[in-house]
């Protein structure tokens, strides 16, 4: 029997801790108690509820021996909590999970999800000459105004600092910027700075000379891809005439080609378009989807309007 919650009690804490076996890359239970949470929040900043994308924010569904946080989009699409932080939740899609979620109409498609990934060319030269050559130059114009680093032995007191420094210029510029943005509560900050207090984090970091952070990049290093989750940088007069979010895109490739590893880089998302300019292939993932409208509907009429449920069982 699988059970459907719209919030935590010991017994789900313990089940959804034990969804944790040790691979660090794939967080930790606190992380997606904050989110579960956080995701019901109204931001002080927008005056929305943080998940005002999702029509049911972070349902728990229990089995008996795990728990799995999912929430339901407004078009329907089920996400894992922090699915767009946390590049490997495996652990939550494995055979004992999905063959049981059928009970409430939900199935696991190979295919569900496409991740952008570059493959790595024979050299660095090989692959920059496919680029376009304006790009190359902005990149060079970049490492001749500003200092580039790739680090992977980042502290978690490097990364809030880091962090800290581009976030408020970041957060200005989109909140003047038009359409529609989840903003306020953010637990992926958390998720970045646990990586990097196990060693698991990539950074791409441009400061200038007062040693500042003007742009960032994150990357997480999976065992067969460098997986690419974001990016920040500042939107201020003096940094529009340098492209910063691209050249944090060629430190990592400089990184991939330095190091000499066989690993690609996976860009995630096939929704932007100026990934194109990199020249990835679609790789297919797997998703969590609903069987059909009633499995859906039955989900949203549950959780859409009162997420302050009790126990419910299917």
């Amino acid at each position: 029997m699988v059970e459907i919650h719209a919030t935590y009690d010991k017994r789900r804490l313990e089940k959804l801790g034990g969804m944790f076996d040790g691979e660090l890359r794939r967080g930790n239970m606190t992380l997606y108690v904050q989110e579960h949470f956080n995701l019901k929040r109204i931001c002080d900043s927008c005056g929305q509820r943080t998940g005002h994308r999702v029509a049911v924010p972070s349902v728990i569904i229990e089995g008996p021996t795990w728990v799995l946080p999912i929430s339901v989009r407004n078009d329907g699409q089920i996400l894992i909590d922090l699915e767009k932080s946390i590049p490997d939740q495996s652990n939550f899609l494995t055979e004992r999970i999905t063959d049981t979620l059928s009970e409430l109409g939900i199935v696991s498609n190979p295919q569900g999800r496409t991740d952008e990934v570059v493959p790595i060319a024979a050299t660095r030269e090989a692959y920059f000459s496919t680029l376009r050559k304006n790009k190359a130059w902005d990149y060079k114009n970049v490492r001749k105004h500003f200092k580039c680093s790739v680090i992977t032995d980042a502290s978690p007191d490097d990364v809030l600092k880091w962090d800290t420094e581009v976030e408020y210029d970041y957060e200005m510029h989109w909140s003047a910027t038009p359409g529609d943005r989840s903003c306020g509560f953010n637990v992926e900050a958390e998720y970045f700075q646990w990586l990097a207090k196990f060693g698991q984090l990539v950074v791409a970091r441009i400061s200038d000379e007062q040693d500042a952070t003007v742009a960032m990049g994150y990357c997480v290093p999976e065992t067969y891809e460098l997986v690419f989750v974001t990016l920040k940088r500042r939107h201020g007069i003096a940094y529009r005439k340098y492209g910063l979010g691209n050249a944090l895109y060629f430190m990592f490739f400089d990184h991939i080609y330095d190091r000499g590893l066989l690993t690609p880089l996976n860009l995630r998302s096939a929704i932007y378009k100026h990934n194109a300019i990199w020249h990835p292939i679609p790789v297919f993932k797997p998703r969590l989807e609903f069987l059909n409208s009633d499995a859906r509907q039955s989900i949203i009429a549950r959780f859409g309007d009162n997420p302050s449920s009790s126990k419910r069982e299917v």
